[in-house]
């Protein structure tokens, strides 16, 4: 059951998609869930290597120059490193956020802020604290913060 604060973001996260998104849009986004869904079965160990492959083919395919693909990777990794995950947690991880990134990006290209963007992703996470990965939870150096709203 949601508490009235849980019903208020739920509310103003409606609206707030509402007022972006159409049908089309919606379709969209769940063509990118899909698509994402695709790759984590096909691959369900992955390895730096495969994710490595699967996000420089996705960036090719839009035309981005290997400069750009090359600190879109290093970027990645450092930020999963940053959360303490295990070495063989990483590409996993790595593969996750590419799956973020993609719907930050569309809905960024839709017109919405980053801050309005990170109220839809933190109202969809704000239950989900464990990081999940071949069913094993993963110990991160960052536990929920129960003062939050």
């Amino acid at each position: 059951m949601l508490t009235p604060n849980q019903n208020d973001r739920t509310e103003k996260i409606t609206q707030l998609l509402a007022k972006y998104l159409d049908a089309d849009d919606f379709v969209a986004l769940s063509e990118i869930s899909a698509d994402m869904e695709r790759c984590i079965s096909m691959d369900s160990n992955p390895t730096m290597q495969s994710v490595s492959h699967l996000i420089s083919n996705f960036f090719r395919a839009r035309g981005e120059d290997e400069a750009f693909i090359q600190d879109w990777l290093t970027q990645a990794e450092q930020h999963c490193r940053s959360y303490g995950l295990p070495d063989d947690a990483i590409a996993a991880a790595m593969l996750a956020d590419f799956g973020l990134y993609r719907y930050m990006e569309f809905l960024y290209m839709r017109g919405m802020s980053q801050e309005e963007i990170m109220d839809v992703f933190a109202n969809a996470t704000e239950e989900r604290y464990e990081l999940r990965i071949n069913g094993e939870v993963i110990p991160t150096k960052r536990p929920p913060n129960s003062s939050q709203p």
